[in-house]
């Protein structure tokens, strides 16, 4: 079974549609103290429950509308776990998305994905379920389009954050 992690980002009110260089996918940033990972503030939290044997794709998307434009500069993302639930296996990785990377990282007036995770399987139990067992935070970094078709020389953000709970 596979269990998908949306990450839908607030609606972002914005204007134009210029590219601009390649946007760069962080390699995940993990972190061994849950309390790092807390200091990186939400805009938007959703929490979600896998079992054992589920794959979880952890997958970024952001949204515009009201005929705006963003651009999209950098995403940045944040893993956290209780214990090592994917067995040898790397955490994952984060990749853009054909369609972004179709769009030269602009996103007008739709909901777009913007990126997806490699498969996260579940192969043990928490020693406790909780609903923090598992955490992932991705930040979007974006500039706005200014009225003359002009881009901002100043980078927004948003972030989005996921709350896994592992029951059996």
């Amino acid at each position: 079974m596979y269990t998908k992690v949306v990450l839908t980002l607030m609606a972002v009110f914005l204007s134009i549609n210029s590219a601009l260089a390649k946007p760069i996918v962080s390699d995940v940033k993990e972190y061994k103290n849950h309390g790092e990972i807390d200091k990186i503030q939400c805009d938007e939290t959703n929490s979600i429950e896998v079992k054992l044997g589920d794959v979880c794709n952890f997958y970024v998307d952001f949204s515009t509308k009201n005929n705006k434009t963003a651009i999209i500069t950098d995403i940045n993302y944040w893993f956290w776990a209780d214990k090592d639930y994917n067995g040898d296996d790397k955490i994952f990785s984060l990749n853009p998305t054909k369609e972004i990377e179709a769009s030269n990282w602009t996103v007008k007036n739709e909901k777009m994905m913007i990126a997806e995770s490699t498969d996260y399987k579940i192969k043990s139990l928490p020693d406790k379920s909780s609903d923090e067992n598992i955490i992932f935070k991705s930040e979007i970094l974006y500039k706005k389009v200014l009225a003359d078709g002009s881009v901002s020389s100043d980078k927004e953000r948003t972030v989005q954050c996921v709350r896994v709970r592992v029951k059996k």
